[in-house]
């Protein structure tokens, strides 16, 4: 091992302790202004999308797109009733594709719990 060789691990080194100084930073810092408790719901809900988008793709490709669209009306019927009228206009206009249509319903049903 050269000397050029130590230097390159250390300073690799150092930059990872950096990222990691700075995400620790930044997440001090939500937790002090209180903004934590948003970030964490904003994240479960990023997942809780990705996961409904995830599902209905697979049931799409096992049974069709029409299959997969009425297992998007059952599943998530409860939101489809909650919604307000702007938001049924929006639903109707994602019918045709059940994936944007999942994600939309998880995102309204998320922010109607909250």
């Amino acid at each position: 091992m050269s000397w050029g060789d130590l230097l390159r691990y250390i300073l690799l080194g150092a930059a990872i302790l950096a990222g990691l100084a700075l995400v620790l930073y930044v997440i001090r810092r939500a937790i002090k202004s209180g903004q934590a408790a948003e970030m964490l719901r904003e994240i479960a809900t990023q997942v809780a999308e990705t996961r409904a988008a995830a599902e209905i793709k697979k049931t799409e490709a096992r049974l069709g797109k029409e299959k997969a669209i009425a297992k998007v009306q059952v599943t998530y019927a409860e939101q489809m009733e909650a919604l307000d009228e702007a938001e049924q206009i929006q639903a109707k206009d994602l019918h045709e594709d059940p994936v944007a249509l999942s994600r939309f319903l998880v995102r309204a049903g998320r922010k109607r719990d909250s």
